[in-house]
């Protein structure tokens, strides 16, 4: 059962993820019917629960399989603020951005390659500036005063995703070795 406001990210706790940009984007919403849940563990946890001070945020933990799955069915908006980390990691394709997408949550991913190859920007997600909390604050606010726009996204979202099952990327890698 879909939660309006629930936002949901999943993901290890680390600099790449920009779970610290997403943080700051909170802060800067106007919008107050939200709730977020961090599904994951990683070294940024306390600095993280530290800056997470006085908004909605549960940090969540690992989760098992059947947890996970209802964290995603509740959620109405997946988010995944991204960005290059200081070593020059950074997010390739997270199995949880499609996963998300699969279950027709509305996504918010950073501009970066990877993310952008699996959200169409405007069509199944939104896409934004990697370490803006101005831009990811505008468009969970936009997303948040939509709950239809949620919806529309959260469709084409599944669509989508299924470009990117394991069916039908074996099926081009077959195509691809036939024709060889």
């Amino acid at each position: 059962q879909r939660r309006a406001g629930r936002i949901l990210l999943v993901g290890r706790l680390v600099e790449k993820k920009g779970v610290s940009i997403l943080l700051e984007a909170l802060r800067l919403l106007d919008e107050p019917g939200y709730e977020l849940h961090i599904v994951g563990d990683g070294p940024l946890r306390t600095q993280l629960t530290t800056q997470a001070a006085g908004l909605r945020v549960n940090f969540v933990g690992a989760l098992g399989r059947e947890a996970l799955a209802a964290e995603y069915g509740a959620a109405s908006i997946a988010v995944f603020p991204s960005v290059a980390a200081a070593s020059g990691d950074q997010d390739g394709l997270p199995v949880s951005l499609l996963e998300a997408m699969s279950v027709g949550c509305a996504v918010v991913a950073s501009d970066l390659p990877g993310l952008r190859d699996a959200v169409e920007d405007g069509h199944s997600g939104l896409l934004t500036a990697p370490g803006s909390a101005e831009e990811l604050a505008a468009v969970l606010g936009r997303l948040l005063g939509d709950p239809g726009l949620c919806d529309r996204l959260g469709a084409a979202a599944v669509v989508r995703a299924e470009a990117f099952s394991v069916e039908v990327i074996g099926g081009r890698y077959v195509a691809l070795l036939d024709g060889l």
